[in-house]
């Protein structure tokens, strides 16, 4: 008897190297997760289903060569256990694994508290007439909630906290020592301005230790100053990201 055909191959073949690439990528990330300080991740990997899957994945494979290796022809069933596992597993990931996480990743998620405090602090600038005190914005760390990231394998707790220096002259551009989630918050002479930056990790960057947030080598960065003042020279413009 002749055995399967190209086509049943290849499909073959394909299912099974694209459930190892997606559910083997899932442990080797908690891996790393678990060995890296921190890790740009929203939530833990789903270690268990992708150990299911494997496990079904290479049990298909296994009656797939038995069928090969008896000479089974395309009519054989077993060749279509790894497609059938393909679509399963990914009708499962689409509408109940994936469903239950936040389409933004890390980085996104970290600008995008970056975003909502330096609007806090722009919208007390204009009421005063000069940037807020660390004071008037720490009451706002609480409505953020945690950073989205993972500490050595688990979500972030303690939420975000806020570091102030003063006579600056624009952002900073590294915060050694400070822990994921904090907020450098930069004020310059006669609190006429301040910039904001957030510790986490480069946006490119997935695993690895705290560092500032930032695209392209460059921390990304909100300005503060009263609405009736220019923006602070070589800053971005308020709510912008710092110049790529």
């Amino acid at each position: 008897m002749k055995g399967p055909g190209l086509p049943t191959l290849a499909a073959n073949a394909g299912s099974l190297a694209l459930l190892l690439w997606l559910y083997l990528g899932d442990l080797l990330d908690a891996a790393r997760a678990q060995q890296a300080e921190v890790a740009a991740l929203t939530a833990p990997p789903q270690t268990g289903w992708a150990w299911a899957v494997l496990t079904l994945a290479l049990a298909a494979a296994a009656v797939a060569a038995f069928g090969l290796l008896r000479g089974k022809g395309p009519d054989f069933r077993g060749y279509r256990l790894l497609p059938i596992v393909v679509l399963v597993a990914l009708f499962v990931d689409l509408f109940v694994v994936t469903s239950t996480r936040s389409a933004l990743g890390s980085a996104d998620r970290m600008e995008l508290a970056l975003a909502r405090l330096g609007g806090q602090a722009n919208t007390l600038a204009a009421a005063t007439g000069q940037v807020p005190s660390a004071e008037a914005l720490r009451p706002y760390l609480a409505e953020l909630g945690d950073p989205p990231y993972l500490v050595h394998g688990q979500p972030a707790k303690g939420g975000f906290s806020l570091q102030t220096r003063q006579g600056c002259n624009g952002p900073v551009s590294e915060a050694p020592g400070a822990p994921l989630g904090t907020f450098v918050y930069c004020i310059a002479e006669g609190q006429k301005a301040a910039w904001l930056t957030v510790v986490a990790l480069p946006a490119a960057e997935r695993f690895g230790s705290p560092a500032l947030l930032s695209r392209d080598g460059k921390p990304i960065t909100l300005s503060v100053q009263p609405a009736d003042l220019p923006p602070p020279p070589d800053a971005p413009p308020p709510g912008a990201a710092a110049p790529k």
